[in-house]
């Protein structure tokens, strides 16, 4: 499982290390989202013991729900500055991984209508927080559709 919480820190470190001198780093500050300060390690490596799980060989589960509960449980987590695209991004490699389509994730900044499709994500994602996925999993399945 180290091996895992390593290599989530240092996707991180990939994407924000030459931009920023805190990337690869947890974060150190209360937010007002997010596990505190002092449980980030311990929620990545229990996050790291169940995507093993979830992942194996022998799972049923399936590929998209695992996608989601790993997009929800590091946003959740919220071990960094630069989140929300590192969660997204570990979902990419995931996906990748399975030979599954890299979701086309909505550029909200650019979209007329960005700050419906950013509260409507925000809902899936509390009803994830409540143990509900299936709203994530749809909004990942959308994002994977072709563009047209």
């Amino acid at each position: 499982m180290a091996h895992g919480c390593l290599y989530i820190r240092q996707v991180h470190s990939d994407m924000f290390k030459t931009i920023w001198e805190w990337g690869g780093h947890y974060r150190q500050t209360r937010l007002n989202i997010g596990v505190e300060p002092h449980l980030i390690r311990e929620q990545i490596k229990l996050l790291t013991g169940d995507f093993y799980s979830w992942n194996e060989t022998k799972s049923t589960m399936p590929v998209i729900e695992i996608a989601a509960r790993l997009q929800h449980r590091l946003t959740y987590i919220h071990p960094f500055n630069g989140n929300g695209r590192h969660a997204r991004l570990m979902t990419d490699i995931f996906l990748y991984s399975r030979q599954y389509p890299i979701p086309r994730w909505p550029q909200i900044q650019l979209m007329s209508q960005g700050n419906q499709v950013r509260e409507h994500y925000i809902r899936t994602m509390k009803h994830a927080d409540d143990g509900d996925l299936t709203d994530l999993i749809q909004f990942i399945e959308d994002c994977m559709k072709p563009a047209g």
